[in-house]
């Protein structure tokens, strides 16, 4: 390959011609000339489709700056600038802005004078160009060469991390890689046989490093001469931001990798949220503030204002803290969560076994109540989204809880746990105060004087000291949580009161630390009701007359009225038979497993008349388990109701285990 000895003269030019048209914007006075509304009040823009703006050429953006000052300094605090930024001799400045940004030092073996660019350094990570114009990668350099950033979100600590372990050559700075980092990217072919400053890794050319304005707006040249015309290019649709935000070649594809959502999938996500999906990037977005390092002012519209009739409720105020970092509760914890991992994820530490959280919102929205396990929300071999038969996709709860909801819901014992692991205070919220501030959303003026939080949500936990502790559950399962029974217990079944766990989605196993839990942990798809518990059992209807008093729901019955008016069900006939379905399944497979064992003398606990304590040992692993999840199952005694994806696969399980031992 030969480059062009051309390449460094047209940089020369490109500056000297900024100067001069400086100067003529200078002498032209800059006047500013504001965007004409149409007859609705909106702004018009005469040019959404000629990306060339006639066949302009590019100025770079100190001349854009010249009459665009403050939009200029907006810009400069975004991201998008500091894509690419070329090393003088020392580590890349950035704005004071960018409390996180910053690359200290090269990779170990490397100095300054050996490294051409940084890309990125800004938000999540940076990665390393040579002098040759290859990105320095782990596989080939044989260390590690990406710098990430802190980001105390997800606890990340600043420091060196392996990019491309597997790689065995190396990475040229290619089109593929630059054309989203730079201004004015143009690919290399036979009619243009060009390297960027004559560097054999870049293959091709850029006008400037870093998204700068005419990479959204195209070449000012014609603009700059004439502003009254008011004809550069705007599109202000999702499909162009969607050109840099889409990894693949198909939008209709979410690319993972490793767990997590890859980086730059924003568009892909956005079709795939439903709704949401004809929604552009800046109906939310102002496209030149930075939503790292100025939220307030880059969010044009909060949730609330497409959504005026939906609340935060109990959630209102609520404040997470670890360390130094604080986050107030809003509709993004829940609705984007990190799920995407651009640098790094939060280690077990931060997030427990089950929880799951990368360093990048998703733009996805939609939640999947049913599914707890990441495995759910992706494609058998890991590399893209699952979607539905409409095309959208919902995250599920490992990584929705893994985020900001989960703390301030833990009591005072787990939250001491969770602390113990990770570095720094952990201090959890507490309840916006009325009297005892146990009740979950008492009306205005009333409390209910309850002993107990009417609400809790425990992360699942398989050890024998969690699933019988009743400070993790709420009010009822001061009495209604397990007792500690595993499945190499032989005397008698699971106590009949293990209702808290099943809702939780757990069960105790004899050593947690060498053994696997008999089925995965899975949070309830009625965790989320307001009132927990009480949303069904204790179903509340206020004064109907003088005569007749309130119903309190102190009797404890289910009413599946609570299930309609919780806004689970669409009306209390549709709970009823959703409930009437779930039930008859489960009993149906209880019935079958319990056949399937077949004699009780030979395979029951002692006291349920099965063989003597010393004969116990005769009776096979798989059929004490299968003996244990039948009746842990059983002694729940909702047949689903409190959590019927972990009842069924407790099933599940029971059914495997009697097929391998060919009962």
């Amino acid at each position: 390959m030969q480059a062009k000895a051309c390449q460094l003269r047209r940089s020369m030019f490109l500056t000297t011609g900024t100067v001069t048209l400086l100067w003529a914007v200078s002498w032209a006075g800059c006047v500013p000339i504001p965007p004409p509304p149409d007859d609705d009040g909106e702004i018009t823009y005469p040019n959404t489709t000629d990306p060339t703006n006639k066949g302009a050429t590019y100025i770079g953006a100190d001349a854009c700056r010249a009459c665009h000052a403050e939009l200029s300094e907006f810009q400069n605090i975004h991201g998008h600038g500091h894509k690419l930024t070329r090393v003088e001799g020392g580590p890349p400045s950035f704005p004071e802005e960018g409390a996180r940004a910053g690359v200290p030092n090269p990779p170990e073996g490397f100095d300054w004078s050996q490294i051409s660019y940084v890309i990125g350094g800004y938000t999540r990570k940076a990665r390393y160009i040579d002098h040759d114009g290859y990105i320095l990668t782990t596989g080939v350099e044989g260390i590690p060469t990406q710098w990430n950033l802190s980001f105390p979100a997800n606890g990340t600590q600043p420091g060196f991390a392996n990019y491309e372990p597997e790689a065995v050559e190396r990475k040229p700075y290619d089109f593929a890689c630059f054309q989203c980092h730079t201004t004015g990217a143009k690919a290399q072919d036979e009619d243009f046989p060009e390297w960027e400053e004559n560097r054999p890794g870049f293959i091709g050319t850029w006008e400037e490093p870093g998204v700068q304005c005419e990479a959204c707006h195209g070449p000012g040249s014609n603009h700059i001469s004439n502003t009254a015309a008011r004809d550069l290019f705007v599109d202000n649709s999702a499909a162009a931001c969607g050109q840099c935000h889409t990894r693949g070649t198909d939008p209709n594809v979410i690319i993972a990798k490793g767990g997590y959502i890859q980086h730059h999938e924003q568009w892909p996500e956005l079709l795939g949220s439903g709704a949401h999906s004809t929604l552009n990037c800046t109906t939310c977005h102002d496209p030149h503030r930075s939503a790292s390092y100025d939220r307030d002012n880059a969010i044009r519209n909060e949730c609330a204002v497409c959504h005026p009739d939906v609340s935060l409720t109990i959630h209102e105020g609520k404040v997470f803290v670890r360390g130094d970092y604080t986050e107030e509760l809003s509709c993004e914890s829940c609705h984007m969560p990190y799920v995407t991992k651009s640098a790094a994820a939060a280690s077990a530490a931060v997030v427990g076994d089950v929880g799951r959280m990368g360093d990048t919102k998703t733009h996805i929205f939609r939640i999947d109540t049913s599914g707890s396990d990441f495995t759910q929300f992706f494609s058998d071999d890991g590399n893209s989204v699952r979607k539905d038969s409409n095309g959208q996709a919902a995250v599920t709860l490992d990584f929705v809880l893994a985020g900001i909801t989960i703390w301030w819901m833990l009591d005072a014992t787990s939250a001491a746990r969770a602390s113990e692991s990770i570095s720094g205070a952990l201090p959890i919220p507490l309840w916006h105060r009325k009297q005892t501030g146990n009740a979950a959303a008492p009306d205005e003026g009333r409390d209910f004087q309850l002993r107990f939080r009417q609400v809790a949500s425990p992360t699942p936990s398989n050890f024998v000291e969690d699933v019988t502790n009743p400070q993790r559950f709420n009010l009822c399962g001061q009495c209604h949580h397990d007792r500690g029974r595993t499945w190499e217990t032989t005397s008698r079944p699971t106590h009949p009161s293990n209702q808290s766990n099943v809702y939780v989605g757990e069960m105790p196993i004899p050593d947690p630390e060498t053994q696997d839990p008999l089925v995965i942990s899975r949070v309830s798809v009625h965790s989320f009701t307001t009132e927990q518990c009480a949303t069904c059992h204790m179903y509340r209807q206020d004064f109907q007359s003088e005569e007749a008093p309130a119903i309190s729901g102190h009797n404890f019955t289910v009413n599946n009225a609570g299930c309609a008016t919780s806004g689970c069900h669409p009306s209390t006939d549709a709970a009823i038979a959703a409930q009437a379905t779930l039930q008859l399944e489960v009993q149906s497979r209880l019935d079958d497993i319990y056949e399937r064992l077949g004699d009780p003398a030979i395979w029951e606990y002692v006291a349920n008349g099965g063989p003597a304590e010393a004969d116990q040992a005769a009776v096979a692993d798989e059929i004490k388990q299968t003996r244990f999840l039948y009746y842990y199952a059983l002694e729940d005694g909702s047949l689903g109701v409190h959590n019927p994806d972990y009842v069924r696969l407790m099933l599940d399980k029971a059914e495997e285990l009697l097929t391998s031992v060919g009962q």
